[in-house]
């Protein structure tokens, strides 16, 4: 036993590790399990900030690229450099990473690394390599622990092929021709990216417009621009069948049309990470993989609460 706290919360993205830092700032004894070895979560590590790192280079070459319509002269082609795009992402993750575990120690959050599972009322289990590392017990314990890529159950899993967003912001190399499979946020904002770094795009989006969670004029705006860009989209389109041929994907969808690419990013959204935690041995149960809460973000079990994409309170 790894000792007692007042607060415990499982998983340290902008949700956990602000409660972390807010519960030792008023006085509280605190401690966080994360289950990888950086802290941030999916947003400063899979999610907003490796994205919006990427698409500020994607945005410089674009505008260098149609600078001449501004009356700019640039000798010669712009071109990409994708392993320094790459460092510079992760130098970016690198200080912000340091920035939060700095600021765990100067409030003295304790902090523990690996696959955190409740383990009975008020108790916390961390698991390493599947098996029990520590364990504390708690007062009131905080579920921060996010969501994770959806995936279409039944497709193939080779990785040098297939990807999510998460594998996609850091890929070593680009690929010549990438498909999209879906046309919300996650799918437009890779599309307009990759486009922008010379890959062949390609999105397919089951729905009859790009963005269809959004006002509809915003999706047909889109598509205009992205035909413009040269970024091939099929609406209301369904993915038929994908098989992997070799180092290709062959993509058939609706109406028998066949895709070839190299890669195919899987952007159908994201589902609450709450399979596995135990859960069941406090009482705790979930909704469509969400765990419910009221408007405190307090369960319905008692001193357990639930933050940020995990109770699905916004959806």
């Amino acid at each position: 036993m790894s000792g007692h706290f007042q607060i415990a919360i499982l998983g340290t993205g902008p949700g956990g590790y602000v409660a972390a830092l807010k519960a030792a700032q008023m006085g509280a004894s605190t401690a966080v399990v994360e289950y990888h070895p950086f802290f941030g979560g999916t947003c400063l590590n899979w999610g907003c900030i490796p994205s919006k790192a990427l698409l500020a280079s994607a945005e410089l070459i674009h505008h260098v690229q149609h600078a001449a319509e501004l009356g700019i002269e640039v000798p010669g082609p712009a071109t990409v450099n994708w392993p320094k795009i790459q460092q510079r992402k992760d130098k970016v993750l690198q200080t912000l990473r340091g920035g939060i575990k700095g600021l765990f120690g100067a409030r003295k959050v304790t902090a523990f690394h690996g696959k955190a599972i409740l383990d009975g009322p008020g108790k916390v289990a961390v698991l390493r390599d599947g098996a029990k590392a520590e364990e504390f017990t708690a007062d009131n314990i905080i579920l921060a622990v996010g969501s994770l890529p959806s995936r279409i159950p039944g497709w193939p899993t080779d990785s040098a092929i297939m990807a999510t967003s998460d594998e996609a912001l850091h890929w070593k190399d680009l690929p010549r021709r990438l498909l999209i499979v879906g046309g919300g946020v996650i799918g437009v904002e890779f599309a307009c990216m990759m486009r922008a770094f010379g890959v062949e795009v390609t999105v397919v989006e089951m729905m009859t417009r790009l963005l269809p969670e959004m006002d509809q004029h915003l999706g047909e705006t889109l598509l205009d621009i992205f035909k413009k860009r040269g970024i091939a989209c099929h609406v209301a389109t369904k993915v038929e069948d994908l098989k992997i041929d070799g180092g290709t994907a062959r993509v058939t969808l609706g109406g028998g049309q066949t895709v070839e690419t190299d890669r195919v990013l899987v952007a159908t959204g994201r589902r609450p990470n709450t399979a596995e935690i135990g859960l069941e041995t406090v009482g705790l149960t979930t909704d469509r993989g969400f765990i419910r809460v009221n408007d405190r973000m307090e369960t319905p079990v008692k001193n357990y609460y639930c933050i940020g994409d995990a109770n699905g309170l916004f959806r």
